[in-house]
């Protein structure tokens, strides 16, 4: 295995280097190492481009050789009619073309499995060194372009214009390891990027394809339609299902398509063309995307033929691509460069080009940093919404989402693990939701491994954390009998914007002090109430009410964990899913905080957040 510390220090501190990873979520995911490249191709003008275009066509063919391309966005105006104007003079914003091509011994083909990164979390929990943020836009300016691309749309110029502004801030070269693995811990991008240049570095967390080829068969999947993710999977099944029929979602994609079967029907045999996937919906850390698949049968298949007819990709510009592209060049204030541009792996056995979004540029020398921001404007648009959205993808940025590790807490007792099946399928489902590596083989592995340290006349408390990509970590402590008084605190539980942390067991933990300071103040746990006053769970378990001899324990709805005992238990026995509220404390029989390590315990006493006995038992 190799280390991911080990690779990212490498491309810190090599000019021309770069990284491409596949997360190991996917199928065979395949991760690039370039080290030196042989050669290095560079343009800035239209009579040069053709030139290294030309050359990568023969290079492309090689099969000892590896290549990456780095077209700018503006270079895309290059490949447009003459009579396109752009605002920008292409030749005065150092926008260049690069193709560099490295030689095998110079590349690690890496299977992202086998990559390590037990090393990481010293970079994922340290606090994000970015500072001085402004975006490039302001509110007014922003609404008045918005506006102005109605008026357009209203006139007939267009249907659609992908709009863009840029957030500025500073980042230090010594954060970019730190910043490369937030940005791929937050999202399960398959075409991440870590790239060195003589000038800048980019760090890229695309998720989407703009076009890949194995010279034979070219396919495109463009990208529109986006909604937030619920807070549990049930609600996420749901979700999908309303994207799948959104006729706005739907008629963007649509629109996208459109213009991308246009666009590769150019290079296509006759009759090739063809939509094989509609409307598909890919899952990522905080969204769902809508994507479709528009391919053809090539019928010449030079790369820079490919290149020249479709790029730059109508889902960054709008439609029709070539009104947009002038539209784009009168309003954005500068150069998108490298952003909403492609970043590229060229062999000759498979070509991937994927467009550079959610894409970061850091300059060497100053450490000034730029993050391209933007949204799809057509008639229908909300100007203050559009911005709203602008702001909400910068905190990719800005806030930054903290690093926690799916958590299982299992009994070992007699020998066994109690209730491990379902400590397993929780495991699962809970990695399936955030996106983290799941080898249950591995997990139990080390679990038996594990197993033959216990004594099996002792019971143990298992602690067995899951990191993103894999590590499994456990530790153990023997458990004792507790012969205290059971007290317990009501707390009303704090309101966290990501929700999803309420429904399953991870080392977020935003309860923590509260508990901690209940503990101290002689306190067994706490009981969570919301702002209607509703019984939620505590910080150790699920809570479960006798009432008339029936069994209540508050449903999932709540946003509450469901602990494996919980599920046992309701599977068992006559338990019903109840609301109770802090009034209902009182008409209680019995009231019990279940867990899968320590089962039952029955509480003897309950104080409201005053401090107030409210039960006594």
């Amino acid at each position: 295995m190799i280390r991911i510390t080990e690779i990212l220090d490498f491309i810190e501190g090599n000019t021309n280097s770069a990284f491409f990873y596949t997360p190991n979520i996917y199928e065979n995911p395949t991760s690039y190492f370039l080290k030196i490249p042989k050669v290095v191709l560079e343009a800035a003008n239209k009579e040069s481009i053709e030139r290294i275009l030309r050359e990568a066509d023969i290079l492309s063919k090689k099969d000892n050789l590896v290549g990456m391309a780095l077209i700018p966005y503006e270079i895309g105006y290059y490949f447009q009619p003459a009579n396109v104007y752009s605002h920008f003079p292409l030749e005065n914003i150092n926008s260049k073309l690069r193709l560099l091509f490295y030689d095998k011994k110079n590349i690690e083909i890496i299977n992202s499995n086998m990559i390590n990164f037990s090393d990481s979390e010293r970079f994922l929990t340290n606090e994000n060194k970015t500072r001085n943020y402004i975006l490039n836009t302001g509110k007014q300016e922003y609404v008045k372009s918005v506006e102005k691309i109605k008026n357009y749309i209203a006139n007939g110029d267009c249907y659609q214009v992908n709009y863009t502004t840029k957030l500025k801030f500073h980042l230090e070269h010594k954060d970019l390891t730190g910043f490369f693995l937030k940005g791929i811990f937050n999202q399960s991008s398959k075409y991440s990027a870590f790239i060195n240049l003589d000038d800048n570095f980019i760090l890229s967390f695309s998720p989407e394809l703009f076009f890949e080829t194995d010279f034979k068969i070219v396919q495109s999947k463009p990208m529109k339609g986006t909604l937030k993710r619920a807070p549990n999977k049930l609600d996420d099944d749901l979700l999908v299902q309303r994207l799948r029929n959104d006729e706005k979602n739907i008629s963007e994609n649509v629109m996208i398509v459109d213009l991308l079967r246009n666009d590769i029907g150019k290079i296509s045999k006759i009759n090739s063309v063809n939509v094989p996937k509609l409307f598909e919906i890919e899952k990522y850390e905080t969204l769902f995307q809508m994507t479709s698949t528009v391919q053809g049968k090539l019928k010449d298949t030079h790369l820079s033929n490919i290149i020249k007819n479709l790029f730059p990709c109508g889902s960054i510009t709008g439609a029709p691509k070539i009104k947009t592209m002038e539209i784009i060049s009168q309003l954005e204030k500068e150069p998108r460069g490298i952003y909403t541009g492609v970043i590229g792996l060229i062999t000759n056995k498979k070509t991937t080009f994927n467009i550079a979004i959610r894409t970061l540029t850091v300059d060497k020398g100053s450490g000034k940093s730029e993050f391209g921001l933007g949204s799809g404007i057509v008639w229908d648009s909300d100007t203050k919404d559009e911005y709203k959205e602008v702001l909400l993808k910068g905190k990719f940025i800005t806030e930054p989402k903290k690093y926690f590790e799916l958590l299982e807490s299992i009994l070992f007792e007699d020998g066994v693990y109690f209730l491990l099946n379902l400590h397993l399928q929780r495991l699962q489902y809970s990695s399936d939701y955030f996106l983290f590596k799941f080898d249950k083989k591995k997990i139990v592995s080390t679990l038996i491994k594990l197993s033959k340290s216990l004594l099996s006349n002792k019971k143990y408390k298992v602690r067995l954390s899951l990191s993103k990509w894999g590590n499994v970590n456990v530790g153990f402590e023997e458990i004792f009998s507790n012969n205290k008084k059971v007290k317990i605190l009501l707390v009303k539980r704090k309101n966290i914007a990501e929700k999803q942390f309420y429904n399953f067991k991870t080392t977020y933990r935003t309860w923590d002090i509260d508990y901690k300071t209940a503990k101290a103040n002689g306190y067994y746990d706490i009981v969570f109430y919301n702002d209607e006053e509703q019984l939620l769970e505590s910080a150790v378990g699920n809570v479960l009410f006798t009432v008339n001899n029936k069994i209540f324990t508050p449903p999932l709805e709540l946003n509450i964990l469901n602990g494996c005992y919980r599920q046992q238990i309701i599977s068992k026995r006559k338990v019903l899913e109840q609301t109770m509220t802090i009034s209902d404390i009182e008409s209680a029989g019995e009231i019990i905080i279940c867990n899968s390590v320590r089962k039952e315990i029955i509480v003897d006493e309950i104080y409201d957040s005053n401090s107030n006995l409210i039960y006594l038992k």
